[in-house]
């Protein structure tokens, strides 16, 4: 099976006078076929700029 990454923008914000970030998902990215790199799918609407995240996709606990 191929290993699947989410691309996650972060968003820097202050809290209490604290720095924090908050990581929107917004794609998927999979190996391609020659398993040499990464195809990587954003939605329509969504546009990137400055940096961003490709981290492996874990499994998520489902909500109650």
């Amino acid at each position: 099976m191929t290993d699947v990454y989410d691309v996650i923008v972060f968003e820097e914000y202050e809290s209490n006078g604290e720095k924090k970030s908050k990581g929107y998902t917004v794609g998927v990215a999979f190996e391609n076929k020659a398993k040499t790199g990464l195809n990587i799918t954003v939605p329509d609407g969504i546009s990137l700029s400055g940096r961003f995240s490709i981290l492996k996709r874990t499994d998520k606990p489902e909500a109650p």
